[in-house]
């Protein structure tokens, strides 16, 4: 039996906490590191956040900054 489901999932959390390593290990079953800041585009999160189906939180376990400020992305997801 075969299944074809397309979900939105939203991932947030801080700059370099892994974010893009999660996700091509899901879908390419490969890890990269990844230097890109897309803080420049905080602006146009909420349309991303409103037609999302799920949130994702990914934080630095060795940052414990990255943990606490997830309380800021789950205020804005929320929001919405």
């Amino acid at each position: 039996m075969s299944y074809n489901y397309l979900f939105k999932i939203v991932v947030v959390g801080d700059h370099s906490c892994g974010k893009s390593c999660i996700l091509l290990r899901f879908a390419e079953n490969s890890f990269r590191h990844d230097h890109i800041s897309m803080e420049r585009y905080r602006t146009i999160y909420n349309s991303y956040y409103h037609s999302a189906h799920g949130v994702m939180c990914v934080y630095d376990l060795t940052d414990e900054r990255s943990f606490e400020n997830l309380q800021n992305y789950w205020l804005r997801v929320s929001v919405v």
